[in-house]
Order: C-alpha cells, then structure tokens, then sequence
C-alpha cells in the first residue's frame, strides 16, 4: 500500500518505533531481574547452615565460600577486626596495641564502617546490638562475633532474633569460641617471692560492697541476714552508705580477712572482677556466691582460696564457721596457702576510657587473631542462638527483668513490685 505523505508514513514509523521500545523496556527488566535473583542466591547461601553440635555446625554453604581465596586478603597480611558497635558508651574501644605480645600478633582494629568489605571479623557487644543497625550485607570471607561480659538477663537482647548470622561468641562463658575470662590463675615461678599475708595485719573480719539491689539471686537478703550473726562492714547504694576512698581504697580492705563477692546472678561461668579483686588486690578470702554450680569455681580459682555459700545449709551456718576462722589463725591461713605454688595473672581488660596497655594481652583477643590466620578452622554458625544462651540457669528473659538500652535495666522483686530502674 502506498503512503500518503505526511500521514500513513508518519503512523507507520510511530508504531514501528513503538514496538521498539517495548522490547527493549523488557530487556531491561529482566536484567534487572535475574541480577536481583542471584544477589539474593547469593546472600541466603552466605547466612543458611544447619546445626550439628552445641547449636554450632559446619554449614555446607559458608564453607565453600570461605574456601574463595581473595587476592587482597591473603594468609600473610593483616586481619583486620571491625568493631561495629560501641562497648557500652564507648566508641573505638580496642586498640592495635593488644596484639603486641600475642604469638600471631597481624591483627588490627577499627570503628570505621566504612570498612566492612574488607573486615575479617565483625564485633557485636551484645549490650549495644540494635537489628536496625546491622550491616546490610555479610562477606563470604568474613565471620561475625557476638561478644558479651553480662550475664543473659542484663544483654538487652532476644537472641532468637540474631539466629543464622553469627559465627563465632567471645564471653565469660567456658564454651564460647574465645573464653573472655576476668582474670586467670596460673603457676607460680617458685622460689619465695609469692606474696606473703600476714595475719597480723588482718584486723577487720569482713566487708560486702553491694550497690545493685535488685539481684535476681537474692544476695541482698542474704548479706542482711548474715549481719544478724557476725559483724560485717556493708556498703554500696544497698546499704545507704557510700564507700569512700579512704574506707574503701586498697590499703584498707588489705585490713579484711574475707570479702563477700556475691554475683548478682548464678549464671553459668559468671565471676567477676569482685572474686578475683578479692585475692589479688585485697589479699583477703573471698566469700563467693555466683555461678551455675559449685564447678564453676573449681574449673578457675586457685584450689583451698575461697570460700562458698553453697556449701552451708544458711547463713547463719556460714558465720559460725567464719567466726571459726578468725579465731584459728592457723585454719584461715590455709586459706593463703595456694600463693606458694599459684598466682593470678591480670590481664588487660577494658577500661571506661582505654586498654590498660601496661597489662599483658587478653588471651581471648589473642585467640582471635590467631584463628583468623588458621585457614584450616571449619566454617560454623550459631543457628539456634537461644538454645545456647538457655544452657545457662539464668534466663535471657527473665519476667522480673529488662533492659530499654545498654545503661538501663529494670528490675522487680516480685509481681506486685513496681519495676525499679538503674
């Protein structure tokens, strides 16, 4: 058919530029498509696994991509550890200096999110967590570390919700990947330089220093009915009496033959800085109350240098045997008798304003460095991350208890309490 200038040619080339168009729109989408599809293959096989043991497992899919070798990552180089959330208030909490001494000592830290690609390992302080902040994508060479120094029911966290995309957990706790012990005992060099505690000079019978009122095991009551049957030097907010320096500072709770280091939980592997303060500060015996069982303590504390509630039926049966104790110079000296053959080794713990550098390395960081070099290590992920905090006697959801953020928990004594916050 012939064209009619200026009109049937005009329609013609319209709809052939039409249909043009059409395919080439439809090109484009499924581009876009299939590339949106393998982005998505891609992140769900770098995050699924299944579980084999302790609700850790080897997961087929993390595995063959941390087998990929990246040219700009290789063994030799620097590992390099993402701090991407803050330790409480904190921020840029670790530096460089704690590998140091390690034996694999390539390691190093930043605070830059910037970073991320190029992380080996990314940190995540459980106090600090918040889902609507985690980053966007996780790396085929990189593994993803939980770290926490609180007990489950003051993490501020439900870990049901983090399932699937942690690796590796660094805590107090005696099965995590990397023990982040408060102190460790180890034995002594010999010969005569142990240090020596002279009773003579232990002129106090003992001290509780308690400013968290609302321990969810009872501690409170239990110092209070301690004090109807001995003497005991009670401080902190829960006594209404502040510990000044000059009450409080290390010459004069050296004066005290025992210290009452109650944790405010019995959790799993929870002992703190006021049991090991308690023998290698203060020099005195510590009465401990804390920990899942009685193992707890044996499995870190020098043999014969402590002291535990659990093994008296009451209190009152605890005094009796204290006000033994001070009156049989002898018996409670056995009680020191552990510094000739062991000592406890500080180690460089988090401060509120830096690392205490002039201490050694914290061997759990150490540990850490030296697993990022160790390409040997099989691939693992926490799938069920609820069922490994449950391991624990103490709840990460405890009914009397809640955090609304890393500075503020909430706590009840019983169900007709109001909730008190600190």
């Amino acid at each position: 058919m012939r064209c009619v200038p200026g009109i049937r040619c005009l329609h013609a080339s319209k709809a052939t530029i039409m249909v043009k168009w059409k395919i080439l729109l439809t090109l484009c989408m499924f581009s876009v498509s299939v590339v949106f599809l393998l982005w998505k293959f891609g992140e769900k096989r770098t995050t699924n696994s299944t579980t084999v043991e302790k609700s850790v497992s080897e997961s087929s899919n993390l595995h063959r991509y941390w087998e990929i070798k990246n040219t700009s990552l290789g063994e030799g180089k620097k590992k390099l550890i993402l701090l991407w959330t803050k330790f409480f208030n904190n921020d840029g909490w670790m530096k460089d200096n704690v590998f140091e001494q390690c034996p694999v000592s390539s390691c190093g830290f930043t605070s830059d999110k910037g970073q991320l690609q190029k992380s080996h390992v990314v940190v995540f302080h459980s106090r600090n967590i918040n889902d609507e902040y985690l980053p966007t994508q996780k790396w085929p060479h990189q593994r993803w570390l939980l770290f926490n120094v609180e007990p489950p029911y003051l993490s501020s966290m439900l870990p049901q919700k983090y399932n699937s995309l942690f690796n590796w957990t660094m805590s107090y706790r005696q099965d995590s990947d990397f023990v982040y012990s408060y102190n460790q005992v180890s034995p002594h060099d010999g010969g005569s330089s142990f240090t020596k505690v002279e009773v003579g000079t232990k002129t106090k019978l003992a001290i509780a220093i308690i400013s968290n009122c609302f321990a969810i095991n009872n501690r409170l009551e239990y110092v209070r009915e301690l004090q109807t049957h001995m003497h005991l030097d009670f401080y902190g907010k829960c006594a209404g009496r502040p510990c000044f320096d000059a009450e409080c500072n290390d010459a004069a709770m050296k004066k005290y033959k025992f210290f009452l280091a109650f944790e405010n939980g019995n959790c799993l592997n929870y002992i703190t800085e006021k049991f090991w303060n308690a023998l290698l500060t203060f020099d005195a015996v510590p009465v401990v109350l804390g920990g899942s069982s009685p193992r707890d303590y044996e499995l870190v504390a020098p043999p014969g240098s402590y002291i535990n509630t659990a093994d008296f039926s009451s209190p009152k049966e605890l005094a009796t045997y204290l006000l033994k104790l001070d009156k049989d110079d002898q018996l409670y000296m056995e009680y020191h008798n552990w510094r000739k053959n062991y000592k406890v080794v500080s180690l460089g713990l988090i401060s509120q304003k830096r690392w205490k550098s002039s201490l050694p390395p914290h061997p759990a960081w150490c540990d850490l460095c030296a697993a990022l070099h160790n390409s040997s290590l099989p691939s693992q992920v926490y799938t069920d991350l609820a069922a490994w905090y449950s391991q624990d006697v103490c709840p990460y959801d405890h009914p009397n208890v809640f955090c609304t953020s890393w500075n503020r928990c909430c706590f009840r004594k019983n169900f007709r309490d109001m909730f008190s916050c600190i």
